[in-house]
């Protein structure tokens, strides 16, 4: 196994702007093989309505005596079927069409319109497809999702189905892909920091492009200290990157009792016109593992107090619920944890921004 310390700060792009978080709501899933379930045109009137995130198993039954007790003696062995029926408006032709899933228990394969646009063979961590190329703009689409637990092995309890949530979002051919922004900080002291920010743009247009990286530096109040603007030229179908560097006067650093976040907010400008909004929360600090005396945190000695977590919530499920987490947290900091360890694989991208905000170290176990 490997420890990852990731302290304070995610660095994963924010796009609340651009993300459809309904899209999660009023999903169709069935168990068990499907023939024809890919086709836009198969009824799935018997199918169950549910809504996302969606745990298919911990609703049992629960198994004979004799089987997994470490699994929960749950069935979450099988294949599952998740339809989605949604709309995509006339006036977003032109745009890219994508969805990120946050987590599918598990080897999911997405289907849009019937033709396959994507899939992946892990189920903990995220990852996002590009459906434009079967995307019906101005009419019904139909999106199927097949995950597959039949192959997978597990010595504890890992769900099954899309338990974590789905989002989808039309950009404009020119725009930051999904985790394009990214922002570190190399040099800390009590009067300046130096924070580099790196922004991907993505050219799926058919020309050559030019166009304005605006990066506006937020402090931890909501108050904007400073905005710089970078020239990028991308070359059609490629994907470039601008790179800028902020500087903050008298950092307020994060720390496990103060936890203080900057933002970085960007704007991908053509001319006037904002092509795309994104942004970053990220934490001013430093630390250092010594050989005598242990972990150093803005220069002090911090005992790192920490809980293993599973990424289930008991009688939840696998399925992952923002507060369920939050509350979870709130309980291990009162009995004074300071760091979290997840087990055994990425967690929710929510339980990364939860550390960040409420002071929790971060110990990814891979």
């Amino acid at each position: 196994a490997i420890l990852i310390t990731l302290l304070s700060c995610t660095s994963e792009e924010r796009q609340g702007e651009e993300w459809d978080s309904s899209f999660n709501f009023n999903w169709k899933f069935a168990k068990g093989e499907q023939p024809g379930a890919t086709d836009p045109d198969f009824s799935d009137d018997a199918w169950e309505t549910v809504d996302l995130p969606h745990d298919w198993a911990i609703s049992g039954p629960f198994g004979p005596l004799d089987s997994n007790g470490s699994t929960g003696k749950l069935p979450w062995q099988g294949e599952g079927w998740y339809r989605k029926t949604f709309e995509l408006p006339a006036g977003a032709a032109g745009k890219r069409l994508q969805f990120l899933f946050d987590g599918v228990m598990a080897s999911p394969t997405v289907y849009l319109n019937g033709q396959e646009v994507g899939s992946w063979i892990y189920g903990y961590n995220s990852f996002w497809i590009d459906a434009t190329e079967a995307a019906r703009f101005g009419a019904v689409n139909v999106l199927a999702v097949h995950a597959d637990t039949r192959e997978h092995r597990s010595r504890w309890y890992p769900g099954a189905g899309i338990y974590r949530k789905v989002t989808m979002r039309l950009v404009e051919p020119v725009h930051i892909p999904v985790w394009g922004v990214f922002v570190t900080t190399p040099d800390v002291s009590d009067d300046q920091a130096t924070a580099n920010v790196a922004v991907e743009i993505t050219n799926a247009s058919d020309e050559n492009q030019e166009v304005d990286v605006e990066l506006t530096l937020i402090d931890p109040d909501g108050n904007a200290l400073s905005t710089v603007t970078a020239r990028a030229e991308v070359n059609s179908g490629k994907t470039g990157s601008v790179a800028q560097t902020l500087k903050i006067t008298n950092p307020r650093r994060w720390d496990v009792e103060h936890p203080n976040l900057y933002t970085c907010r960007v704007n991908l400008l053509s001319g006037r016109k904002v092509l795309h909004r994104a942004s970053t929360s990220f934490g001013v600090r430093t630390f250092e593992w010594t050989a005598n005396d242990g972990f150093h945190l803005n220069g002090r000695r911090v005992q790192l107090c920490g809980v293993n977590l599973h990424h289930d919530q008991g009688p939840l499920g696998a399925a992952f619920f923002p507060r369920a987490m939050e509350r979870q947290l709130e309980i291990m900091k009162e009995m004074g944890v300071n760091a979290l360890r997840t087990s055994h694989n990425a967690c929710a991208p929510e339980v990364l921004d939860l550390c960040d905000r409420m002071g929790i170290l971060s110990l990814i176990h891979i």
